[in-house]
């Protein structure tokens, strides 16, 4: 489309894809609809160009949208995936992830990272991160400006010349419809993901069944557990920071399938006078993961990258791990204190 520019670091990675055979294509752990749908629009793409294609992710597939992709993936690597079919090594294809630590749920669990070691390695992705955590040995290209990882995967396709199938089609206009929050999150004077979503339309892309997809069918229990967290909001700050949590009690009830972050961060983004979110969640007796969120001026990925957390200038997060204390108050504590840095002068 007329309003993206091959530059140097995309070639780059065409000339991987170019260059390589087989193929491992994976993504980030706890993915979301961008994370999945840049693995499947890619996997459709490198097939159609007579790669080998092996779809992995480290999961879970804990959204409801996201649930019925599960059996496309696996969620390890075998030795036969390593090497292809002259007994060359495979290459890696990494989308909506540049830090290899991403890819793996926590980081004790190194197995995929381990596994892929001294394979040829490209990461793409649309998130800012920090360039001391991408892997030195790796083609990393990351487009913080692209309104998703699949608007980048769109890119590829036009690069060479190859249509989408319908399946594709709306795999990349999912993704494109998650990262953007269905297009709220668009700034004015940035019309990239309304002409990348004009020319998926055109081709077949379905907006309402997208819609569906993304907010409808919940379950009561996501509900429920919305009541929770919604019950126990606290505002800081003059009520510029809204802040919450979810005890691991409420997770192992309700199960992390019942988490509905949109819906949560719509209606905490809805409080009057709310300029920034922060929600933690209990994984299990150690480590939580915490949201973040904000209107417009509070850069929340800042302060995600000061936790080797990563994300977009208003909405990041990252993963902790708590060894001494109640892991919920020492976050609330941390949080509090790197807001106060923001909103106390």
């Amino acid at each position: 489309m007329d309003s993206k520019v091959i530059n140097k670091e995309l070639y780059q990675v065409i000339n991987f894809i170019e260059n390589g055979k087989k193929f491992i294509v994976l993504g980030h752990a706890e993915p979301d609809g961008d994370c999945l749908g840049s693995q499947l629009a890619a996997s459709f793409l490198l097939r159609q160009l007579g790669k080998e294609v092996v779809l992995v992710s480290a999961g879970p597939f804990n959204r409801s949208e996201i649930t019925n992709l599960t059996k496309l993936f696996k969620n390890q690597i075998t030795q036969d995936d390593l090497t292809d079919a002259d007994g060359a090594p495979s290459h890696c294809l990494v989308l909506d992830c540049a830090a290899l630590d991403r890819m793996t749920q926590n980081t004790s669990d190194s197995t995929i990272i381990e596994d892929i070691a001294g394979l040829p390695l490209a990461m793409i992705d649309h998130h800012r991160s920090r360039k001391e955590d991408h892997d030195k040995g790796a083609i990393v290209y990351v487009d913080a400006e692209a309104p998703s990882t699949t608007y980048i995967v769109e890119s590829l396709f036009e690069a060479f010349k190859v249509q989408p199938d319908a399946e594709a089609t709306e795999q990349l206009f999912f993704g494109l419809c998650t990262d953007t929050g269905f297009f709220r999150h668009v700034e004015a004077g940035k019309p990239a993901a309304f002409e990348c979503a004009t020319k998926l339309v055109a081709l077949g892309a379905n907006p309402k069944k997208a819609f569906q997809k993304m907010h409808g069918s919940k379950s009561l229990n996501s509900r429920l557990l919305l009541s929770c967290i919604l019950g126990r909001t606290e505002t800081f700050f003059d009520g510029r920071l809204a802040f919450s949590y979810e005890t691991l009690e409420e997770s192992l009830k309700f199960g992390k399938e019942s988490r509905d972050s949109d819906s949560l961060y719509q209606l905490l983004q809805a409080i009057e006078g709310v300029e920034a979110i922060a929600v933690i969640r209990q994984e299990d007796a150690q480590v939580c993961t915490v949201g973040l969120r904000s209107a417009d001026k509070v850069n929340v990925a800042a302060i995600a990258a000061k936790h080797q957390g990563g994300g977009h200038y208003n909405a990041a997060g990252f993963t902790v791990k708590i060894e001494e204390g109640e892991p919920l108050k020492v976050l609330k504590d941390i949080i509090l204190k790197e807001f106060g840095l923001i909103f106390v002068r």
